[in-house]
């Protein structure tokens, strides 16, 4: 049991950095034997990875037990952004409210391994590094199910950032200057400034992504 559920997990990780790399098609019908196929593994690890990825709102299964990728619209992904929004500032509010003592360290390497990887032209590392700077930071707050919301909200904005849209090497650099302000802020305890950075921050990914969205 505990080697079938490793190999889930294998195989999500590679769906879940196969988004990252933009190679899937949102709104694209998933060929499950293709994709067993692809990893030399059975059905079984492959249909596990996609049930958790639609636990992530990542996937969709059709009443026909069909699975497509995610695919949303230009509301859908205001929606999206704004939840988003909302969690990260109030995970905000619980650090200042509860004074936390942040993680600096890690967040700090997080950020500067972001900023490396786009000066090296990595957008593939950037992207995973972004993703796991708000994961860290989200963490901060100690509260279970605000992470287990903000999991769902960050495959739909995966989806959304990396399938429907695409982005410039300038456009991730300002993402990943955005972090460095934040922790800057976090560290002088200016939450104004904090909560700014946060909601200019998500904005402004959120008007890329729709203003690249057919209509």
């Amino acid at each position: 049991m505990a080697l079938k559920k490793n190999l889930d997990v294998v195989i999500f990780e590679k769906f879940y950095d196969e988004i990252v790399c933009g190679k899937w098609t949102a709104g694209a019908l998933l060929n499950i034997d293709e994709m067993a196929d692809r990893y030399d593994v059975s059905r079984t690890p492959v249909q596990q990875a996609l049930k958790k990825m639609n636990t992530l709102g990542m996937v969709k299964f059709s009443s026909k037990g069909h699975v497509y990728v995610e695919s949303f619209d230009k509301k859908q992904v205001k929606d999206i952004c704004d939840v988003r929004l909302l969690l990260e500032l109030e995970v905000l509010h619980i650090i200042e409210r509860e004074n936390i003592a942040v993680d600096f360290q890690r967040l700090e390497k997080v950020s500067q391994d972001c900023l490396n990887s786009n000066v090296a032209n990595d957008m593939v590392e950037t992207r995973r590094t972004d993703l796991a700077f708000h994961k860290l930071l989200v963490q901060q707050a100690g509260n279970e199910c605000l992470f287990d919301l903000f999991k769902k909200v960050q495959g739909q904005f995966m989806v959304a950032n990396y399938l429907e849209s695409s982005h410039t090497s300038k456009q991730q650099g300002v993402a990943a200057d955005e972090h460095e302000q934040l922790l800057q802020a976090l560290k002088d305890g200016d939450f104004d400034t904090a909560r700014a950075v946060v909601t200019r921050h998500i904005k402004g990914a959120c008007e890329k992504i729709i203003s690249r969205i057919k209509d």
